[in-house]
């Protein structure tokens, strides 16, 4: 066993090195995700980046004083232009009043901004359309500056606790009503279209036949390379042209050494389930061979391993690899608060998308993941 094992290894790093070090992997690796990550995603952020357009937004909180300091921030603003009006009223029917207001798009949204979110260090901001990261992330850091000064008036300067003062605050996004696709639909449909374009269009046939070829031919090098820039390398990149402003910083080659090697893993655990599920239902494409491939990868894979090693690795780096978030990631606790709220985000949009990719055969379903990869990392 030891012998094949060794002979197995040989023969993988003697393919590695010579496949890895022709130019062509290199360019068809980097360049053919991010084609298809332009294609299906480009056109839907430009949508959402119209300049000089102005949003108009309600700021609801019991606190006008919070509510003001708010307006005040987000006036600083120089990507998009906002027009804030500010609601005392934080009662049930007023929030279902303003809900009614979303979708009837009188008000491109609002954020909850009471003193009880304030305190949970949770606001919610609900919108028509969630779609528009950068005005996300705008929304989401103002809100943290304008809750660091509410700490501070309440707590004076005496006493100062350095970190909880500067602790963000999570904006729970919610999308209110049918205004405009979400980020799932389009995820799902563009998927879908790839599958539709697979069966229907010999030319497109062909590119994805090619590319399954090149996986085939490639391997394990294939796997980990897409793995880690579908997982890793397109979502740094995406936080420092967007986030970052173009710029640098030592944060992101410490974020890309912990999840190069994570997602790289994780590609391949994911093409040996691939693979696994091609030996015991058969490389055919079948409602029932689909339905028990699906039911594998989501009733077992997923609640059993993926998910609780995905939120596990990700807590040990977040709390500075400490020892005792591992101690506490097996406890029914833990997996009831953190594991299933995972799992249920997992299998909104990826049990749609499993269907698909599973009707697609073995070899292409790979580098179909590795795309999908990246819009979930994204989200």
């Amino acid at each position: 066993m030891n012998e094949t094992l060794t002979r197995i290894a040989l023969i993988a790093r003697r393919e590695y090195l010579q496949r890895v070090r022709t130019k062509t992997f290199a360019i068809t690796t980097l360049v053919t995700p991010a084609i298809m990550l332009g294609f299906m995603f480009l056109p839907d952020f430009f949508m959402n980046m119209k300049t000089g357009e102005v949003k108009s937004f309600v700021v609801v909180s019991d606190d006008s004083a919070l509510a003001q300091r708010f307006q005040q921030q987000l006036s600083k603003s120089k990507r998009r232009s906002f027009d804030i009006s500010i609601d005392q009223s934080t009662t049930p029917a007023e929030r279902r009043k303003l809900d009614a207001q979303v979708r009837a798009r009188e008000i491109d949204g609002y954020l909850w901004l009471t003193r009880e979110a304030m305190a949970n260090s949770k606001v919610d901001f609900c919108a028509g359309s969630t779609s528009n990261f950068l005005e996300t992330e705008q929304i989401r850091q103002a809100t943290t500056v304008v809750a660091v000064a509410y700490r501070l008036q309440l707590r004076g300067i005496q006493n100062l606790d350095t970190a909880s003062l500067l602790h963000e605050v999570e904006v729970r996004v919610i999308r209110v009503g049918g205004a405009g696709a979400s980020q799932e639909a389009v995820f799902s449909s563009a998927t879908l279209l790839v599958l539709i374009g697979y069966y229907l269009s010999p030319p497109f046939a062909d590119l994805l036949n090619r590319l399954a070829q090149f996986k085939s031919e490639h391997g394990l090098a294939f796997v980990v390379v897409a793995a880690a820039f579908a997982g890793a390398i397109v979502p740094e990149i995406f936080v420092i042209v967007f986030f970052q402003r173009g710029r640098f910083r030592k944060q992101n080659l410490r974020n890309l050494a912990f999840t190069i090697p994570t997602w790289g893993i994780d590609g391949i655990l994911v093409d040996l389930m691939y693979r696994m599920n091609a030996i015991w239902f058969g490389d055919v494409t079948t409602v029932w061979v689909v339905t028990a491939k699906i039911l594998v990868d989501q009733l077992g894979y997923n609640p059993f391993f993926a998910a609780p090693a995905e939120v596990l690795v990700y807590e040990w780096k977040n709390e500075g690899f400490s020892w005792k978030s591992l101690r506490r990631a097996f406890t029914w606790k833990h997996y009831r608060d953190k594991i299933v709220p995972t799992l249920l985000a997992t299998w909104a949009v990826w049990g749609p998308l499993m269907a698909i990719i599973y009707s697609l055969p073995f070899a292409l379903q790979f580098p179909l993941f590795s795309i999908a990869l990246t819009f979930w990392v994204l989200l």
